[in-house]
């Protein structure tokens, strides 16, 4: 997707590192646990145990509490994230939380685990960086 992107606007696009990742999310700011700040609200993301629906991805911004500092919307749920790191600490890592998680840590920028790219498993997505001139 990223190269056919690439090839429609004329600029570098990928999938973000895992420090790009966490800039986007935390701001930096190593007292921010989550996007939105220090404390957990499952009711400010995208996940099956806030109570209001079947487990489920959904559209971007469903949750407008789910914002990072820089205005990136649902970095802790709705969906795990794929990172671009070859030589990062995980291969195959993904970051954020998505609807299927339920543990408060597992939504904090920090959170990042590993996944297999062969496998098929449903709450895993991606976000683009376009780099510009």
């Amino acid at each position: 997707f990223c190269a056919w992107l690439a090839g429609k606007a004329r600029a570098r696009v990928r999938l973000p590192s895992s420090a790009e990742w966490r800039q986007a999310a935390g701001g930096g700011d190593p007292l921010r646990v989550f996007p939105w700040g220090e404390t957990f609200d499952a009711s400010f993301t995208v996940t099956a145990f806030d109570g209001t629906s079947e487990p489920a991805s959904r559209r971007v911004g469903t949750k407008p509490a789910d914002v990072g500092p820089f205005g990136h919307l649902d970095l802790a749920g709705n969906v795990h994230e794929w990172l671009s790191d070859r030589a990062g600490r995980i291969p195959g890592e993904i970051a954020g939380g998505s609807y299927g998680d339920e543990l408060a840590h597992e939504f904090a920028v920090a959170a990042h685990a590993k996944a297999d790219p062969t496998q098929p498993f449903s709450p895993i997505g991606f976000r683009i960086l376009v780099e510009l001139p």
